[in-house]
């Protein structure tokens, strides 16, 4: 895999500040076989990071992080996407507030 190594991460685009622990975190979840991040987009959030659920898609979950005048759209390619819902609404209120 071209852009992946040995990690369900795709390295293809720069990730914005802190979004790279978030995703080395939830890569270890056996439901999530691959994130794909987007590229990124300015904005007017100027604060930590904050990662909120788009939708759900046939094959995984649409996120978009924000933080420091930043935005990246990330997809996680999920077995379960619902599972992934849920497991990520749970870990977003327990790490990030």
């Amino acid at each position: 895999m071209r852009h992946r190594g040995n990690s369900k991460i795709k390295r293809q685009h720069h990730m914005i500040d802190e979004l790279d622990g978030f995703m080395r975190e939830i890569e270890k979840w056996e439901e999530i076989t691959a994130i794909n991040p987007g590229e990124i987009k300015t904005c007017r959030h100027n604060d930590r990071l904050k990662v909120t659920i788009q939708y759900k898609t046939d094959y995984g979950v649409k996120c978009l992080a924000r933080s420091h005048g930043a935005v990246q759209e990330f997809y996680i390619v999920s077995s379960d996407p619902q599972r992934c819902i849920d497991r990520l609404s749970q870990y977003i209120l327990d790490a990030m507030y």
